[in-house]
Parts: structure tokens; C-alpha cells; sequence
């Protein structure tokens, strides 16, 4: 792995993990809030 010293890319790259770990937590609470709402149908 080359190491750019460049801020811009540095940041185009943490925006990218960012987009990532967001996508992942938003489907982790969409998933959350589909099996609760199944649990309170189901009871």
C-alpha cells in the first residue's frame, strides 16, 4: 500500500469508510427495528 501524503485524498478516503460504517449501521437498525416490530406483532 503506497501512502499518499495528500489531505484531499486522505479525506475522499474517510469520507468512503464513513459511508460505509453508515450504511452498515443503518441497515443493523433497520434490521433492529423489523425483528421489535415482529416481536410486538407476534405477542
Amino acid at each position: 500500500m503506497i501512502f499518499v501524503n495528500n489531505p484531499s485524498h486522505e479525506l475522499s478516503v474517510n469520507k468512503q469508510k464513513l459511508r460505509r460504517v453508515l450504511g452498515e449501521l443503518s441497515l443493523v437498525f433497520d434490521y433492529s427495528i423489523i425483528s421489535l416490530g415482529a416481536r410486538l406483532n407476534f405477542c
